[in-house]
């Protein structure tokens, strides 16, 4: 076993931890707030920044809380924390999440996220959260997604990761699911990624519901928030989307 005390979790980038670990090519903030031209009309659009990193920092504390206390493996070989900000996203809206050392949520994603669909904001951004949280946990259990073709590996790793987030949805913030079956996030997080390497709407849509209904089957088998684990998470993910054809 090892001490669930040393790990500091989930920080704004700009602490003395994480500055290191980010690469430079980043334009990052962590508090303030900000006007950015808006990417396809040029019009400023303030942004609460402080706000918004600390409700990042808050939710990705609460999803990895449970698992530094029961010592998940995913903190065997890491105790270095996982560090948050948000990006200039120029080249088009996103949020990434860079290897395992930090989560990144672009301006202009959240500009469109709120304002030019009709989502719920709190929730929508919680759904992109547990995404790329799905992907720290990739890296830090390098799961291998060896497909010939490469466009074909990246879709299979971003479609486990929605599943691994509807999982992770499921046990804190049950709200989501109503926001998944009501098409409405689904169809914007698709439109943000045409090209297919994450997914349509449809399979998107489906891996996340589908770590919903595995979750509920965990809740059914008597699992909880504080005894599931990441191999438990990854195991039920892989049956459907497997790394390995």
């Amino acid at each position: 076993m090892f001490a669930s005390s040393t790990f500091a979790s989930v920080i704004p980038y700009n602490t003395t931890e994480c500055v290191p670990q980010i690469a430079a090519k980043w334009k990052l903030f962590v508090n303030g707030n900000i006007k950015i031209p808006e990417t396809e009309t040029g019009s400023m659009v303030e942004f609460d920044i402080t706000g918004m990193v600390n409700m990042m920092k808050d939710y990705l504390n609460q999803v990895e809380a449970p698992l530094i206390a029961m010592d998940d493996l995913l903190f065997k070989f890491h105790t270095a924390p996982l560090c948050v900000a948000m990006y200039a996203d120029e080249k088009g809206p996103n949020a990434s999440a860079i290897s395992d050392l930090a989560v990144l949520f672009g301006f202009n994603l959240l500009h469109d996220l709120q304002d030019k669909w009709n989502i719920d904001g709190e929730t929508g951004i919680k759904i992109i959260l547990s995404h790329e949280y799905a992907h720290v946990m990739q890296e830090r259990k390098n799961i291998p997604f060896n497909f010939p073709l490469k466009l074909v590996a990246q879709k299979r790793k971003e479609l486990q990761a929605d599943c691994v987030a509807g999982i992770l949805l499921t046990f804190h913030y049950p709200k989501g699911k109503v926001i998944v079956e009501s098409d409405e996030i689904m169809r914007f997080l698709a439109d943000h990624h045409a090209i297919g390497d994450h997914g349509t709407y449809t399979e998107r849509r489906e891996a996340i519901l589908t770590g919903m209904q595995e979750a509920i089957k965990f809740k059914l088998a008597g699992k909880n928030i504080s005894n599931i684990t990441s191999n438990n998470m990854f195991s039920a993910c892989s049956e459907k989307y497997p790394g390995i054809p």
